[in-house]
């Protein structure tokens, strides 16, 4: 049996787009870092799920949780976590 959980993660309007369209502006190092992100997230069985209600960005200090750029303006994505359970 597999039960899943929903969360929000803040992206930026890059990984929005590649995310979405497969297109977007990343620097190289930038899209490493979020190709890395989405191998190492799948292996735990967490996957990209859609772009939740909140379609307005928001400003953030943060770092993008994908690719891991600068302060900027963030999105609200959401993931699946799965798990495993008998």
């Amino acid at each position: 049996m597999s039960e899943s959980n929903l969360y929000i993660q803040n992206i930026c309007s890059e990984c929005l787009q590649k995310l979405v369209n497969d297109e977007g502006d990343h620097m190289p190092e930038e899209l490493e870092r979020f190709e890395k992100t989405l191998k190492k997230w799948a292996k735990e069985l967490y996957y990209p799920a859609g772009l939740t209600d909140n379609t307005e960005p928001s400003f953030s200090w943060s770092k993008c949780d994908l690719c891991n750029t600068l302060a900027g303006d963030r999105y609200e994505y959401y993931f699946i976590g799965k798990s495993l359970k008998k």
